[in-house]
């Protein structure tokens, strides 16, 4: 479990705890109608999350794009919403690879129209090596006038051990990973017996490791 800092007014505190701190920490009284979301890692919600302020009429694929920006772009690879059951796909595969068939909605549409507070969404980003986050609308409010989506609160990166000798990782080998032995430390990286194309940071995302995310 990672703890993480408001930006408001710089508390740090675990996941929980932030979701119901940013509610109310920070707010404007005047501003055009905002959701506040929390968005987390589905394989490992208490690691990696964010909880953001997204004015009302941002569109999906606004969100997508920061989320992409933030958090998951590597290859342009597709992505989509999941909302009651409907999937709203973005269509910005730089491959030209189609979407399953599914029945679609748009991407287009505001978050106003198919989340409120309660509301649970999830996004998917590369249908091959997918990486799964799930959205959670927790409450309505006043934002800020300039009307972009802001960061709250982030989690700090998870302390990861060092295969080898136990020491702070920094790179993880994506041959090796898959046998759970793929953390490596600068110097133990330099003794490794994989080749250093197979090398990716230890970045601060659900995606690390990942196809060839590097933050």
């Amino acid at each position: 479990m990672t703890k993480g800092t408001c930006t408001a007014c710089q508390r740090t505190m675990a996941m929980v705890a932030m979701t119901r701190h940013v509610a109310s920490c920070g707010r404007s009284e005047r501003g055009p109608a905002a959701l506040v979301m929390s968005v987390a890692d589905r394989g490992a919600p208490g690691d990696y999350w964010l909880h953001l302020e997204v004015p009302a009429s941002t569109p999906l694929r606004t969100l997508d794009r920061f989320l992409r920006d933030l958090w998951l772009e590597c290859c342009g690879h597709l992505s989509m919403f999941e909302i009651d059951g409907r999937t709203y796909p973005v269509e910005d595969d730089l491959l030209g690879s189609a979407m399953p068939d599914v029945e679609d909605g748009s991407a287009d549409v505001p978050v106003e129209a198919v989340l409120r507070p309660g509301d649970e969404a999830r996004h998917l980003y590369d249908m091959g090596s997918t990486t799964e986050l799930q959205v959670r609308c927790i409450d309505q409010r006043a934002g800020h006038e300039h009307g972009e989506i802001r960061l709250l609160a982030r989690n700090a990166p998870p302390e990861i051990a060092c295969s080898s000798c136990g020491g702070p990782a920094s790179v993880i080998c994506t041959e090796c990973s898959w046998d759970g032995a793929g953390d490596l430390c600068d110097a133990c990286a330099g003794e490794h017996s994989c080749e250093d194309e197979l090398y990716l940071p230890i970045v601060n995302s659900p995606r690390f490791g990942v196809c060839g995310y590097a933050g």
